[in-house]
């Protein structure tokens, strides 16, 4: 019902909205805005999460403060001024030096608190190397504590933690029957985001080939030992920092490192391409097809020869 009242209400105003995930992205096109567009001015946009409205333009225009007193014509609104928080994110920047950094510390400290974490020994790497997790019919320890702990952490990962997607991807194949070795992999998690509770995600002006949307992509065949299936991981960056990132378990069996690689290439390619568009569509600079580096070359040559896409 909120989506459409909202609908209505930015459609009255002139309004073109646009989704992204579950964020709604409302791209104000009021009278003047082919102009602005075609003087090189940027949009205005609005973001919408529930009931949390977080408005977006240039500093030298007037276009968000009109959009404000508009909006709160309709809605009771609340004006915290210039944001700061965003969903438990901290938002930091410095518009001289030209960057912006988004940190979840708070957060994360909260949860250290929650769990009892706050004061274990820091360790460098979120997991164990050659850590295999083995399947068990079983739980061993008490599930519940142990997927809330996950869930809390999983929010962090897909705030502004993608170095621990991995391990959570991981953890989260056991969620349903956790054993002792799963509950000390979570464990040595918790014990690297003590020592990495400052980490942020910082965007900086200026950076060299900051303008382009850069992909990385990564599979590990088998990894799994209880099913062989591989692993599949990508990383986009953007102005000197992470974008977007996934990593999760691949669905079906690849007979060799070739398929792996291919398989994890089209999940980064269907993601390049959205973020291409997104860019598109908030009229932001960006090169596009967005480069999208693979260290397997015969996955490269099945890419590249449509002959092979059977």
């Amino acid at each position: 019902m909120q989506h459409y009242n909202l609908c209505s209400t930015f459609a009255a105003l002139g309004v073109c909205w646009k989704h992204s995930g579950t964020l709604l992205q409302y791209i104000v096109e009021f009278v003047g805005y082919i102009t602005k567009v075609l003087h090189g001015h940027l949009l205005s946009i609005i973001a919408l999460y529930v009931d949390d409205f977080k408005l977006v333009g240039p500093p030298d225009s007037d276009d968000v403060c009109k959009d404000k007193e508009t909006l709160k014509k309709k809605y009771h609104m609340t004006d915290l001024g210039e944001i700061s928080w965003i969903l438990g994110i901290h938002v930091m920047w410095d518009r001289e030096e030209g960057w912006i950094a988004l940190s979840q510390q708070k957060y994360l400290e909260e949860v250290l608190e929650c769990f009892d974490k706050a004061n274990v020994h820091p360790i460098s790497t979120p997991s164990l190397p050659n850590h295999h997790l083995i399947c068990l019919p079983l739980p061993e320890v008490d599930a519940k504590h142990f997927q809330r702990a996950l869930g809390a952490l999983m929010y962090l990962m897909l705030g502004t933690r993608p170095d621990i997607a991995y391990t959570i991807a991981a953890l989260g194949c056991h969620a349903a029957n956790p054993g002792i070795e799963h509950q000390h992999a979570l464990d040595c998690l918790f014990c690297y985001l003590r020592r990495s509770s400052d980490y942020k995600l910082v965007y900086r002006c200026g950076v060299p080939g900051g303008n382009t949307i850069l992909g990385y992509m990564d599979a590990d065949w088998g990894s799994d030992v209880n099913d062989c299936k591989s692993t599949l991981g990508y990383a986009f960056t953007l102005s000197g920092s992470t974008i977007s990132w996934s990593s999760k378990k691949q669905s079906a069996v690849a007979l060799s490192s070739t398929e792996a690689e291919y398989i994890a290439g089209a999940h980064a390619a269907k993601e390049a391409i959205w973020l291409g568009r997104l860019f598109a569509g908030l009229q932001q600079p960006s090169s596009f097809p967005i480069p999208l580096l693979i260290n397997n070359q015969l996955a490269i040559a099945i890419a590249k020869n449509p002959e092979f896409h059977d």
